[in-house]
């Protein structure tokens, strides 16, 4: 079975294992940005529409 992200990343830096570490956060931060323009996008477009998609 599959540990948390946080786990893992818990687990990087405990054992000094920053560029692991790092990677974890990159690709967290990466996807906050996605879901957020996503969503911008969304909401964009259904406000101008004035109609659910």
């Amino acid at each position: 079975m599959k540990e948390f992200p946080a786990f893992e990343l818990f687990m990087a830096m405990r054992v000094l294992h920053y560029r692991d570490a790092l990677t974890l956060i990159f690709f967290t931060i990466l996807l906050i940005i996605l879901v957020e323009k996503l969503s911008d996008f969304l909401r964009r477009k259904i406000l101008i529409d004035g109609k659910p998609l």
